[in-house]
């Protein structure tokens, strides 16, 4: 084996946590027992808690005897890598055999799923630190948050961390990873730490996302929340933020081969400056090795919070083929055409003395469809393709986020925003550019989807449905932006119960919270 290139080692990684760690991967990519929403990694593509020798024990003491020998010592053994590393059945004599030949501290690195089976418990009792994670505070939270397997229950997850920490020797240190809308709702978070304290760690690390996740629906929340937050937790509390590494340029570009660097941003996405730090490179050379692996289509480049994170192209799946043609086919539903009528209706009588319409996040434009058969004209804009090449004829289409929409001032009579504006990130400039493309004293209608209808309810926390994808859901907070730019009003419209579609105004039963009006006319226009 040449140096350098290992099958089961990987690193060291700079990590937030742990220093330069050198990670050891204990399970074939993606082998876990959750599918967490904010997974660094992707998607689960073999969710289980069967546990078995993944992979070979000998072969990763033989390489962790060469690593060692040849390079500077890191910070701390990582075990875990591109999984579970509990799943690994004999992870308790991998531990006592790497005690055997370093005196480099071994960190686990653990979900905590499945520290309810005594065995694993058993296994752990030799390493220095474990790092099990806690991201809700109920089973509901649980299921959506990290999606896990079917045998793994909230309260036997949480007994299981209560009980290791209970009897381990080393130290425990607990995550916290806490999603914007999600977890980091007060009454959630208090929750979480209830449980915190039930469980008592060494100590408590408050995180959130700083890589590109798995669904693209969570948000991370900011550092001046977890400040915020930080005293409902007991003991001693770290806010674990994200720092650039510029690297220490202690080896030689040559010495860094390809599949390295591969296997370093193929277990998790780096940006140049992990790179630098991880292999020891500067960063210079770090991203013009980048650059090359990007050009050669073994890596892409994926933009997370306004930075740059490669990530090896075999790792990160495909959007899933046929989705948009599954949408069209459950909209054909006679639940469904009902709505879109209702919808239509109440459109059609707001808009009148409209002509040109704009409607942001149109998806395939059935709505929109709709409006200009009765005579509108409509512009759709998403910024989605495949949604945009099944709109219909009659509908323009602009492929455009709705933070930049790339037409001209005063261009419409009207924009809309049929239950769109609280998927959209930057909602607030949304808005704005929808203020900017209105003719003088223009109108906008904005449906949001009501937070306090049981349809609302019933699908926010089920990962399958659409609804678990908004990212806003203070319905004042937009009404509070809106009244910058529009002189507007509210109601709430659209009754649903079951498959039946009907006119209601109650807060608890409508469907959708609408808030419309007019384009304000600047200051400077009313007094010249």
């Amino acid at each position: 084996m040449s140096r350098g290139v290992f099958r089961h080692l990987y690193g060291p990684v700079p990590s937030r946590r742990l220093g330069r760690s050198l990670g050891v991967d204990l399970v074939p990519f993606k082998v876990c027992s959750y599918d967490c929403v904010y997974c660094q990694l992707g998607r689960t593509t073999n969710k289980t808690i069967e546990r078995k020798e993944y992979v070979s024990v000998h072969e990763i003491l033989e390489e962790l005897k060469e690593k060692l020998a040849v390079e500077p010592f890191p910070d701390y053994l990582g075990l875990a890598g591109s999984g579970e590393p509990t799943l690994h059945s004999r992870l308790g004599e991998l531990i006592a055999a790497i005690k055997g030949i370093t005196n480099i501290p071994v960190a686990v690195l653990t979900n905590g799923s499945l520290l309810w089976m005594p065995e694993v418990r058993d296994a752990l009792m030799e390493a220095d630190l474990v790092l099990p994670s806690l991201d809700a505070g109920d089973e509901r939270l649980f299921q959506f948050i990290n999606r896990p397997h079917r045998d793994i229950s909230f309260e036997a997850m949480v007994d299981g961390i209560a009980e290791f920490t209970s009897r381990f020797s080393g130290e425990v240190w607990l995550e916290v990873f806490l999603l914007k809308g999600r977890s980091a709702l007060p009454f959630e978070t208090q929750k979480i730490a209830d449980l915190a304290r039930r469980i008592a760690p060494s100590r408590v690390q408050l995180n959130t996302i700083h890589r590109p996740p798995a669904e693209d629906f969570v948000q991370p929340v900011s550092n001046s929340f977890l400040l915020g937050i930080k005293d409902l937790f007991s003991g001693r509390v770290e806010i674990i933020s994200e720092s650039e590494q510029a690297g220490t340029s202690d080896r030689l570009p040559s010495d860094v081969q390809e599949e390295e660097l591969l296997a370093l941003i193929g277990r998790r996405p780096c940006s140049a400056g992990d790179v630098a730090s991880g292999l020891g490179i500067h960063i210079n050379e770090a991203l013009k090795q980048l650059e090359q692996l990007t050009a050669a289509g073994k890596a892409d480049i994926v933009v997370t919070a306004g930075q740059p994170f490669y990530t090896a192209t075999s790792e990160r799946a495909s959007p899933r083929a046929g989705e948009m043609d599954r949408y069209r086919g459950s909209c054909q539903s006679d639940f469904w055409q009902n709505v879109f009528r209702a919808e239509i209706d109440y459109l059609s009588k707001q808009l009148a003395g409209a002509r040109t319409v704009l409607s942001v996040g149109c998806g395939p434009a059935l709505i929109e469809k709709g409006l200009s058969e009765i005579g509108f004209v409509v512009t759709g804009l998403d910024v989605s393709k495949e949604a945009l090449d099944q709109a219909p004829d009659e509908v323009r289409t602009v492929v455009a986020p709705a933070e930049k929409i790339p037409l001209d001032n005063a261009s419409f009579d009207a924009v809309i925003f049929v239950t769109s504006l609280q998927f959209v990130e930057d909602y607030q400039r949304a808005l704005q550019e929808a203020a900017r493309v209105l003719s003088a004293a223009g109108k906008i209608i904005v449906m949001l989807l009501n937070p306090e209808s049981e349809f609302f309810k019933t699908r926010f926390t089920d990962p399958g449905s659409y609804v678990s994808k908004i990212r806003h859901v203070d319905l004042k907070a937009i009404e509070q932006v809106m009244s910058r730019d529009y002189v507007i009003q509210t109601e709430y419209l659209l009754g649903v119960k079951g498959k039946t579609v009907f006119q209601s105004s109650e807060k608890s039963e409508a469907v959708l919270y609408v808030i419309r009006g007019t384009k304000r006319t600047p200051a400077r226009e009313l007094n010249p």
